[in-house]
């Protein structure tokens, strides 16, 4: 396979016609911030960064579909609970994790790794992957 890095500016994206161009199946979502119930995107520290940089809205990606016309998988990898994927368990952020009313992500993915580093949460998914 390919992968590609590809710079998004800030703001919308048109999700389904980029899904549709790079012919996506799968998301994978590192250190990714997500939006806060507010729309903003948080550092774990509760700093805006919406403040100080345009964030491209590639969460938006979560809702799209592959040229088969079947939802993309997605898996978010992250530490902190501001992250793309981590609306799966925003109940247990806003709880448990330090300014988690504030941060909390709400953009949940299908499958997610949360981990005491992100990072280390990407090699242990490469290295699945590579076991295959």
């Amino acid at each position: 396979g390919v992968i590609r890095i590809i710079a998004y500016a800030g703001g919308d994206i048109q999700a389904q016609e980029v899904a549709d161009e790079l012919d996506l199946d799968t998301l994978v979502a590192i250190e990714r911030p997500g939006p806060a119930l507010d729309g903003k995107y948080y550092t774990m520290s509760a700093r805006d960064m919406t403040q100080s940089v345009a964030i491209a809205r590639l969460e938006q990606l979560l809702v799209a579909k592959n040229r088969n016309g079947v939802s993309l998988a997605s898996i978010g990898i992250g530490d902190g609970g501001n992250e793309v994927g981590m609306g799966k368990v925003q109940n247990g952020v806003r709880q448990h994790i330090t300014h988690g009313e504030l941060i909390a992500s709400t953009a949940a993915t299908d499958h997610l790794i949360v981990c005491g580093v992100s990072n280390w949460g990407g090699w242990a998914l490469s290295l699945a992957l590579l076991s295959e």
